[in-house]
């Protein structure tokens, strides 16, 4: 009975959050602090997120969403990203973009930092019966950010390797400490979005050497023509840093269009497992854009789990012999349990007591990948 009990409730999970993401939303929003204990910080940023009526304050709609955290580039603040809220929100994310660091001597260190904090505290938040955000937060979510706040993302994504499900940059720079160098930490797939006529970071100085050290699922797009302060809305001081090197594509509304095209399935795939052959559409079919891509992820075949396992809050049972890799992460992204090696028919490998709660389980075999999500009693 417990165990039929576990099934009914993993399976009103994920209907229920498909059918929601399905939805358009309005948009609501905050402006918060929230203090970082561990290094005595304030952090502020700005939350948008999927509301029913929308506005400043509004309640946030019913359901679970995945978490985007984007970070700004240099002097630039987050009022110029509303392209980005605008384009990802209304389809069931909440965004969230720190306000910190955004004078003249920024530390980047320190906006990677948040980013990390501001991500688990908000899967602590989802915990806060107290909190606008109780049970509104999915565990899954991704880093990402412009110019120095694509830096900053590998950063963040170095200083807490399993917290994110995956990166999406927008012209990423080089910061201090290496944004490169923090990359061969990162092990969650990539997506790099650069312009071809970017005057402000070029690609052999920042992006190129951030890509060729990520050792994981990586890919890059560069926008044909594309800008680096086009990959926001109008902003006087990135434009002033661009006027000798502007773009040759069309406008902003297209780089924006261009961009979206591939960011919003990427997104979709790997926080609300959407295929992965909606991703391949898009890089594959890029023409005037260019792809630069070493994902075999990709192209992997999505594992029929009931072929291969049982799964229950107590552990696995494999129902045939197989070279597996099992993975366990709970509501703050954090590896709670792994084990990979031979396994043979009817064997059971036991979930570690302490565990409970919700769990998203990952199974790779034979060159395929599967998701699943499980509540552990």
């Amino acid at each position: 009975m417990k165990k039929s009990f576990s099934i009914a409730v993993l399976f009103f999970c994920i209907s229920f959050s498909t059918l929601t993401w399905s939805q358009p939303f309005a948009l609501g929003n905050r402006s918060e602090t929230w203090q970082d204990a561990s290094r005595n910080r304030a952090v502020t940023f700005d939350i948008w997120y999927p509301s029913t009526n929308g506005g400043q304050g509004s309640a946030v709609a019913q359901g679970t969403f995945p978490v985007f955290i984007m970070s700004h580039g240099f002097l630039t603040g987050t009022g110029p990203y509303k392209n980005m809220i605008d384009s990802l929100v209304p389809r069931g994310y909440i965004m969230v973009l720190p306000s910190t660091e955004t004078g003249f001597l920024p530390s980047h260190e320190a906006l990677g930092r948040d980013m990390v904090f501001l991500g688990q505290r908000i899967q602590q938040e989802n915990q806060n019966s107290n909190s606008y955000l109780f049970g509104k937060v999915s565990p899954e979510m991704a880093a990402g950010g412009h110019s120095m706040g694509g830096g900053a993302t590998f950063l963040a994504a170095s200083y807490a390797p399993s917290l994110f499900k995956t990166t999406v940059t927008f012209a990423a720079a080089e910061t201090n400490p290496s944004a490169a160098g923090a990359s061969s930490q990162v092990i969650a797939p990539s997506l790099l979005m650069i312009g071809s006529d970017d005057g402000v970071t070029p690609l052999a100085t920042h992006q190129q050497p951030i890509y060729n050290n990520l050792s994981n699922c990586k890919v890059m797009v560069s926008i044909q023509g594309g800008g680096h302060c086009y990959f926001m809305n109008a902003d006087a001081a990135c434009d002033a840093g661009e006027l000798l090197t502007p773009p040759s594509i069309a406008d902003r509304a297209e780089q924006h269009r261009r961009t979206f095209r591939v960011v919003r399935p990427w997104l979709d795939h790997f926080l609300k497992g959407q295929p992965a052959s909606d991703v391949l559409q898009v890089i594959n079919n890029s023409s005037p854009d260019a792809v630069t891509q070493n994902c075999a992820y990709l192209g992997a075949e999505e594992l029929d789990w009931s072929s291969w396992a049982q799964l229950n809050d107590k552990g696995v049972t494999w129902n045939q012999p197989a070279n597996v890799h099992l993975e366990l992460y709970d509501l703050q992204g954090r590896l709670c349990f792994q084990k990979k090696g031979e396994v043979s028919t009817g064997e059971m490998w036991a979930f570690p007591l302490p565990l409970q709660g919700l769990m998203i389980a990952r199974l790779s075999l034979n060159g395929k990948l599967g998701r699943q999500k499980i509540w552990l009693n």
